[in-house]
Parts: C-alpha cells; structure tokens; sequence
C-alpha cells in the first residue's frame, strides 16, 4: 500500500510541475500585464493568466483550462497568418477563368 500511495504521490507532483512548466513557456504569449492577449476575443481567462501562478491542486484545472484556450488560441492564429501569406503570394492575374488559365 505504501509503494502504491508513494508512486500515487510521485505522479501527482509530477503532473502539477508539467501543467506549471506549460504555463510558464505560454507566459511569452501573454502581456505586461498578465492578462493572456491570446484570449482578448475568448471570454474565457482563467487562472492560469497571471505571471508566476503557483500550481495547487485547487487551481490546477483552471490553470490546464487556460494554457488550453491558449494554445487554441495560438493555432487559430497561426492559421489565420498562414492563409494571409498564402493569399499575398500569389497575386491575382486577370478575373475569373482567366487567372486560372495563366495558371496552367
């Protein structure tokens, strides 16, 4: 039972030092002021937003929701900035069919 409650322990510290070290490296995506600019058009903030948040088992799911939104955030952004380059590469040649055909 003992061994069964020390690797029990073990996994818990753990996981609160891996949901910390995520909150950590998204802290970059996040303002001056603490508040995650990545959730700006999300009306989710959670905890996890303030700078140097410490990791309890109270508030370790509010801090894993909002690296969540976060990084949902950042994927959104990404490929929003991805079809913009791909749309500015490649310039419009001629109207409907005719681009098209320059094309081939």
């Amino acid at each position: 039972a003992k061994l069964r409650y020390d690797r029990l322990a073990k996994a818990l510290v753990d996981m609160r030092a891996g949901v910390e070290h995520l909150d950590s490296k998204l802290e970059a995506a996040r303002g001056k002021d603490g508040r995650d600019m990545l959730a700006l058009a999300s009306p989710v903030i959670g905890v996890g937003a303030d700078k140097g948040v410490t990791v309890t088992d109270e508030n370790i799911l509010d801090v894993l929701s909002a690296a969540e939104v976060s990084l949902l955030r950042l994927i959104e952004l990404t490929a929003n900035a991805d079809e913009a380059a791909d749309a500015s590469a490649s310039p419009a040649k001629g109207s409907g069919a005719g681009g098209a055909a320059a094309l081939q």
